[in-house]
């Protein structure tokens, strides 16, 4: 039997995996924090037939019909409620087991609890265990409108939030993000600008003397003091600081992610990454990021199709 949901629950996806166990532990202490309960969501994909010969027969995907395969699925959901509760006693914990996609599940719920954020797995057990981005946490990033966590690594609490800044409107949302992120974890905010955003290889690093190091000083400044330093009077009991790189975007938010927490970008930049439905800074942390990858996506932004 469902548990009724309240509004603003922290959902978790989960199918039994490591990856999706990472991820619910992750959102109970984050539920906890910000003093909200814990939605954890298990979706069973369709049957999948596939002609065999003359016949057609079920390809090798578990039929949600039969009712021991179900049944599994409930235990170990049940299982990890017990664990988080155990854990966390405070913390109110519900489940729902859903027959459908994963990625049609996830989304439809979290908009109907209005989700405060939702974390999964970078992969689960479909996934080849050489890609870093499973196929439904990749899809996700197009498609949820409210804040996604994908969860890897085990990073220091201590560690900072790193943000990547612009001066785009998915920019302003990274950062009120990443600062309030910052605020309940008692940790620092590193905000990374790069002055080169071109639209050529993200990890192709920019020769130095193609600017004006004097200039960059003093832009920096202004830029700062422009995107940067309202948050820091929101926020006052944040340390935060402001790196600007002569670099391409994805590069240098890889390298300072390496020892962050978490990594906070918007879903989209300036320049020709507009054209894509999900930004090639985007794209690149969360495919190979270390740490923990936060994706804000505006409210007014078009969810991608999803491929049939």
């Amino acid at each position: 039997m469902e548990e009724q949901v309240r509004v603003g629950a922290v959902v978790a996806g989960f199918d039994g995996s490591d990856e999706s166990v990472r991820a619910v532990r992750w959102a109970a202490a984050e539920a906890e924090l910000r003093n909200r309960p814990l939605l954890i969501v298990e979706a069973l994909r369709p049957q999948v037939w596939a002609p065999i010969g003359y016949g057609v027969y079920p390809a090798a995907v578990a039929d949600i019909r039969d009712e021991r395969f179900i049944g599994q699925a409930r235990q170990r959901l049940d299982a990890m409620a017990v664990e988080c509760r155990r854990t966390i006693p405070a913390l109110e914990v519900m489940t729902q087991l859903q027959q459908d996609e994963p990625v049609t599940a996830l989304t439809t719920i979290v908009e109907d609890v209005e989700a405060e954020l939702v974390a999964i797995g970078s992969s689960g057990h479909s996934a080849l265990p050489r890609i870093l981005l499973g196929s439904t946490a990749a899809e996700l990033a197009r498609a949820v409108r409210r804040p996604l966590i994908v969860v890897r690594g085990a990073p220091d609490a201590d560690a900072p939030v790193v943000v990547g800044v612009d001066e785009s409107q998915a920019s302003q949302r990274a950062l009120k993000f990443a600062f309030e992120y910052a605020e309940l974890h008692r940790c620092p905010v590193f905000a990374v600008h790069a002055w080169s955003d071109q639209p050529l290889d993200v990890f192709e690093p920019v020769e130095r003397w193609e600017h004006d190091e004097a200039g960059e000083q003093a832009a920096a400044a202004e830029f700062s003091a422009k995107y940067l330093d309202p948050w820091r009077e929101r926020h006052p009991q944040v340390a935060a600081r402001l790196t600007t790189v002569v670099d391409r975007s994805a590069r240098a938010l890889l390298e300072l992610a390496e020892s962050a927490q978490l990594l906070v970008v918007g879903s989209h930049g300036h320049g020709v990454v507009r054209r894509v439905l999900l930004g090639s800074v985007s794209h690149a942390a969360l495919y190979h990021a270390s740490c923990p990858v936060a994706v804000l996506r505006g409210p007014d932004e078009p969810a991608a199709p999803q491929q049939s």
